[in-house]
């Protein structure tokens, strides 16, 4: 072996000990990233509108407002109930509000009973009915308030979130465009309301 080769050998072998630090960090990153991820609940929640069923299986005609959870991870967890959350107007404080739609004989027949244990890819489904905002007895309370600016500020920054058995509440995600429309129902619901009136 030529000196030229013996000194680009001894250059390449000084980095081995270095190597072996570094896969040595990374592997143990990994199996720590694995072993937390296996302990953490992962539920992928979502509010969404969508058409059931009602008095015949065959005829999709009644108008519901949807709450899926679903378990997406290896942990089992436990979904206990659900609530929702609005600050104050004007930035005052929260409240948190429960609710139970899944009482309403219209619904109840389709909704998961709570609380209810989930392995991974189980769901639970949660119907409201579509005139469920409006016909709360203290609506005002809630979103459907009588000033419209406060239903507005309501609608568009209410949070949901499932409560679980480790008890951390999951956010449930809630889009824009589901927030409008239901801001289209409250107008729909005031106008008639206003008519009733007059």
């Amino acid at each position: 072996m030529t000196p030229e080769c013996k000194d680009t050998w001894l250059f390449i072998n000084s980095f081995a000990p270095w190597l072996s630090a570094v896969g040595t960090v990374v592997i143990s990153g990994v199996a720590l990233w694995l072993s937390v991820r296996d302990r953490k609940v992962q539920l992928r929640a979502t509010l969404s509108s969508g058409v059931i069923p009602q008095d015949d299986p065959q005829v999709l005609n009644f108008f519901v407002y949807t709450l899926s959870c679903v378990n997406v991870g290896p942990r089992q967890v436990s979904v206990t109930n659900y609530h929702w959350r609005y600050r104050k107007y004007p930035f005052t404080g929260k409240l948190n509000f429960w609710t139970f739609p899944y009482l309403d004989r219209r619904v109840s027949h389709m909704c998961s009973k709570l609380p209810k244990q989930l392995s991974d890819g189980e769901q639970v489904l949660i119907f409201h009915p579509s005139d469920f905002f409006a016909e709360l007895k203290q609506r005002e309370e809630f979103l459907f308030a009588d000033n419209a600016l406060v239903a507005f500020y309501r609608i568009m920054t209410f949070n949901l979130y499932v409560d679980t058995s480790i008890g951390k509440p999951v956010k449930v995600k809630v889009s824009w465009k589901w927030r409008r429309n239901l801001w289209r129902e409250y107008k729909k619901f005031i106008t008639n309301a206003g008519k009733g009136r007059s």
